[in-house]
Parts: structure tokens; C-alpha cells; sequence
């Protein structure tokens, strides 16, 4: 009885996973966040024409800078959902996903999985939609990633907070 009680529930696992294949493809084209009511009002104006995918990429700034990375990036990516060639949301992806002084502070990697790079490289595809400013913040970012061009994590951070520390002169507000 035993037997035939584990021979059925084993099948209806492997039936239930099977079952299951279709849900996954339907979940990845459902919303990956929402937009959450008192998470504030900042807005920084992209070159979007989606008031929503403006929205989002808002509150995943929002979010970035209260250390909350996880909603932070589902909003970047639900921003990138609704406007998929524009590249600021994946600039977004890949701010989020990279250094914080959290993680430094903990010793964990930079990019452990390698997706912040693949974000950023995203954006880098995408960079003649952006205006000038956009391009400057994508290229800005890809120089913390880029461990091929310089390699020492120092020399990285280095060289993006001297071109932040432009941009910012460039575009004071």
C-alpha cells in the first residue's frame, strides 16, 4: 500500500511540473512590479514616451537609493516591459544590481551573477536613442563594470566617480 500510495504521488509531481512549464512563460510577460502608492515624487525625466515606463524607472530610482534593490530593479523592469528599446531601464538594472556601500562593506562581490553587466551591456546597445546626458550616465556606469578595460576594482571606482564628478559639472541639476 505504501508503495503504491509513493508510485502515485511521484507522478502527480511529475505531472504537476510538466503542468507548470506553461505558467512560467505567462509569468514573464505579467507585470514585474507595481507602482506603490507614498514611495515619493522625485521624478528624473527620461527620454521615454511612456508615462508609465517614466513612472517606474522613477520609483526604481526611488527605491535604489533606499537601499531596497530587489522592487528597485522589478520596477527597472517593468519600466523596460513597457518601453523595451529604451535604455535608461536597463542603465537603471544595472545601478541597482551594482556596488552599494552595503555590499562593500559586507565583502560580497560586485556583480556575483554577472547581470549587472549584462544590464548595463543592454544599455550600451541602445545608446543611440539616448540624449546626451543618458549616453553619458550609461557610459559612466559601464566603467564600473568594465573589468576587462580596468581591472583593479580601485581603479574602476576611481574612474567613475571622476566621470560622475563631470557629468555633474556638465549638468548641474
Amino acid at each position: 500500500m505504501i508503495k503504491k500510495v509513493c508510485y502515485l504521488t511521484a507522478v502527480l509531481l511529475i505531472f504537476s511540473a510538466f503542468g507548470n512549464q506553461g505558467s512560467i512563460k505567462a509569468n514573464s510577460e505579467q507585470a514585474h512590479a507595481v507602482l506603490v502608492p507614498g514611495s515619493g515624487t522625485y521624478s528624473r525625466k527620461i527620454s521615454t514616451q511612456n508615462p508609465q515606463a517614466q513612472a517606474f524607472f522613477d520609483q526604481g530610482l526611488r527605491l535604489a537609493w533606499g537601499f531596497y534593490f530587489p522592487e528597485s530593479i522589478a520596477s527597472f523592469q517593468e519600466a523596460a516591459r513597457m518601453d523595451p528599446d529604451h535604455p535608461m531601464h536597463f542603465w537603471g538594472m544595472a545601478y541597482a544590481m551594482g556596488p552599494n556601500p552595503n555590499s562593500r562593506y559586507a565583502q560580497m562581490p560586485d556583480d556575483p551573477k554577472g547581470e549587472g553587466l549584462k544590464a548595463i551591456k543592454k544599455a550600451l546597445d541602445r545608446i543611440d536613442l539616448a540624449t546626451p546626458l543618458e549616453a553619458k550616465l550609461i557610459s559612466a556606469l559601464h566603467v564600473l563594470y568594465d573589468q576587462q578595460t580596468i581591472p583593479d576594482q580601485d581603479e574602476r571606482d576611481q574612474a567613475y566617480l571622476t566621470a560622475m564628478r563631470s557629468l555633474n559639472q556638465e549638468y548641474p541639476d
